[in-house]
């Protein structure tokens, strides 16, 4: 998933990389809902840790699906690329987690959150 502010993108891929469903949707509660429901099955998801990204992780993990955050910083093959698309940014995403070589950030929950905004303000 291709988070950002307005519109979001997402790439689902099988286990051998092939497309399963490519989308772009707004980024809001319903529509991201909507995304996962057509699924019908429980998927992994890798996200970049945008500002919003707690809010549509904790959304997507009560949907029933496994969230990985990617740490930014060190997914070079999105960072680097030549070419940069949002579509291109979620199969890239969707083939490291597929791969198991998606380099992950903390996830914290959702307790520790609320004491690290504190602490951040």
């Amino acid at each position: 998933m291709d988070l950002h502010k307005n519109t979001s993108t997402f790439c689902v891929k099988d286990y051998d990389g092939n497309v399963i469903k490519q989308a772009k949707v707004l980024t809001d509660r319903n529509q991201i809902r909507e995304f996962f429901n057509d699924l019908r099955q429980p998927s992994s998801v890798a996200l970049e840790p945008v500002s919003q990204w707690y809010t549509f992780a904790d959304l997507i993990e009560a949907l029933g699906h496994d969230v990985h955050i990617a740490h930014p910083q060190k997914v070079k093959a999105i960072a680097s690329a030549r070419i940069k698309t949002d579509k291109i940014d979620a199969g890239v995403l969707a083939d490291l987690l597929r791969a198991n070589l998606l380099p992950e950030a903390y996830f914290s929950p959702k307790e520790v959150r609320g004491w690290k905004e504190m602490t951040r303000f």
